[in-house]
């Protein structure tokens, strides 16, 4: 028994080594469970939140409120045959939304990549233009352009053709899905562009040869090959359309139809005097939660096996541009309107409503009651100086946030030494935001943070969380593929030399990566300034900002006051996004 020795607490006098005991920490995996368990919180947390208020909710009744489960919410909406209809009207609007984008960008795409168009580069920034442009902004234009009775384009094809009436109206179901298709086209030229600039160009020579013009070749060799681009591409725009709220809740009332992700909205907001039945809009959120995780288990389907169709191999690839001949002249016509009617028709129309107290026919009698009233009035407002502050915390804090996070999981999936399944899990779970639809994550964390004691409801840090949970995946997504080009060889020769992991990070991968961190910050800050289909479920009067003061403006009938804040807010996105893609540039320059 004396040979036994009771350890004994440091003290002055006894030097740590020397302790009987020692503390084994095991710091990677202490970092890996970390990162891991704050993703899981921000991914997690509203999934589960909203299949237990699926069950557990009910009219006037918040979930948590009650204990039990009750499937009556599920009865009401599957037998309530406005249902089908909603769900009709979101599947009509989605493929009608998704078919409109990918002809335009197809023909755009190809236009620009694959054939000698003048003007190629203008073309090129121009499409990418109502990128800068948030979805009600857009809307609000469209309605002064098409609208039945006042609409630009309407009145311009009455004086014309001599019609009584207007050939388009914005306010119906294909007027809502255009409306959304032309805005979904430059981010979906974007993703497909590049699959039409890397095509090996033999294969469509070896067409010419044969005696096959421009477009029989484009259509039996070009859209063939690229068909795992093109699907990959219309299935993760149908997820888009189907959760996108701005634009169907902009002209889905005056329309008459409601679409899933706007009956959530109203549903959970209604009038005065009515009771929001959250129970009902649980499983509204299910359902559309249901649709985009079949599409999105559609999408993963398709693109793993893309590389099958490869064209760009080491077999002398030379990429190379077609002569358009007698088509040259219509084709470039072609882009020119489009770019006209999907840019400066909408941004034009917009500086001139902001310039009238209501909406009035353009012409020189008219040009004479110009007024910058609306703007005096709007930055005038006693409120306007902490929307705008707001705004700018939001964008800012959302946009390290989640560049933070993100950067951390990409980091961890391809460079970590954990196990394969433990990465590929932590992988897998930074990609399910992208199956969620924003109203859905909005709705869950107001479902949740509403009965929590964190204090986090109505203020701007949920909003940060919201915007957070909505863009990992794209920013997990950037920074996996950034890492993957990056060789582990870097990193073992500054272990080597002593240096301690952070400070590797901090001297080799961080300014490595500066330009795709950049990017993504700028991608994030970019959309969470105009991001109002989560925020609009989470914000209080103490958290307004800029995309949520402009809801209120277009509700309450100011759409003068409106396209005010939605001139201001393209300004400032233009600048941050052409500001940052030349930081970007000159970042890429000196580390290339």
């Amino acid at each position: 028994m004396e040979n036994l020795k009771t350890p004994v607490a440091p003290g002055p006098n006894i030097p740590r080594n020397k302790l009987p005991f020692k503390f084994n920490w095991n710091w990677n995996a202490i970092f890996f469970y970390s990162v891991f368990i704050a993703t899981a919180y921000f991914v997690l947390v509203p999934l589960v939140t909203l299949v237990y208020s699926s069950f557990n909710a009910g009219k006037g009744r918040l979930p948590f409120e009650e204990a039990g489960f009750t499937f009556d919410n599920y009865i009401k909406v599957f037998t309530d045959p406005v249902t089908f209809t909603i769900v009709g009207n979101t599947v009509v609007f989605a493929i009608g939304a998704i078919s409109t984008a990918m002809i335009f960008a197809i023909f755009l795409a190809w236009t620009l990549e694959r054939s000698n168009i003048p003007g190629r580069m203008v073309l090129y920034g121009l499409i990418l233009v109502p990128m800068a442009i948030p979805n009600v902004i857009y809307a609000i234009s469209w309605t002064q352009l098409l609208d039945p009775t006042i609409g630009l384009i309407n009145l311009g094809f009455q004086g014309l053709f001599g019609f009584e009436k207007g050939p388009f109206n914005v306010y119906t179901l294909p007027g809502m899905f255009f409306i959304q298709g032309i805005h979904m086209v430059p981010t979906s030229f974007l993703m497909i562009a590049a699959t039409f600039k890397t095509l090996d160009p033999s294969l469509e020579e070896q067409s010419a040869i044969c005696g096959k013009n421009v477009f029989t070749t484009t259509r039996r060799i070009t859209l063939p090959i690229l068909r795992p681009a093109i699907l990959a591409a219309i299935i993760y725009f149908l997820i888009v359309a189907i959760e996108t709220f701005e634009i169907p809740g902009t002209l889905g009332l005056t329309a008459r139809k409601p679409l899933l992700s706007t009956q959530i909205y109203y549903a959970s907001s209604p009038i005065a005097g009515q009771m929001p039945d959250y129970g009902f809009v649980s499983v509204l959120g299910a359902i559309l939660l249901i649709f985009a995780l079949i599409l999105i288990t559609i999408y993963q389907k398709l693109t793993r096996n893309s590389e099958r169709f490869a064209t760009v191999t080491g077999k002398g690839y030379r990429p190379k541009r077609m002569d358009l001949g007698k088509w040259k002249i219509p084709v470039t016509i072609g882009v020119w309107v489009f770019v006209i009617m999907s840019v400066f028709l909408p941004f034009i129309v917009l500086i001139w409503t902001s310039l009238h107290p209501y909406y009035v026919k353009p012409s020189l009698e008219t040009l004479k009651s110009v007024s910058f009233a609306a703007y005096v009035e709007v930055f005038n407002e006693p409120k306007m100086g902490e929307i705008i502050g707001n705004t700018l915390i939001l964008t800012i804090g959302a946009g390290i946030a989640t560049a933070v996070l993100g950067m951390l999981i990409g980091w961890l999936v391809v460079k970590s030494s954990f196990g394969t399944k433990a990465r590929q899990a932590l992988n897998t779970l930074s990609f399910v935001p992208q199956a969620v639809p924003a109203i859905v994550t909005g709705l869950a964390l107001m479902f949740f943070y509403i009965r929590m004691p964190f204090g986090l409801y109505g203020t701007l840090w949920l909003l940060i969380i919201g915007v957070m949970t909505r863009y990992l995946a794209f920013t997990s997504r950037s920074y996996i593929s950034a890492q993957m080009q990056i060789s582990k060889e870097l990193e073992e020769a500054s272990v080597v030399c002593g240096a301690s992991l952070p400070r590797t990070m901090r001297k080799i991968l961080i300014p490595l990566m500066g330009p795709v961190i950049l990017n993504t910050f700028l991608w994030v800050a970019v959309h969470a300034m105009r991001e109002l289909s989560v925020v609009i479920m989470l914000y209080s009067p103490k958290s307004l900002v800029i995309s949520t003061k402009i809801w209120s403006y277009w509700e309450g009938g100011w759409t003068a006051k409106a396209s005010v804040l939605g001139v201001f807010l393209i300004i400032i996105l233009s600048i941050l996004v052409f500001g940052g893609q030349m930081l970007v540039n000159r970042l890429s320059k000196k580390y290339v």
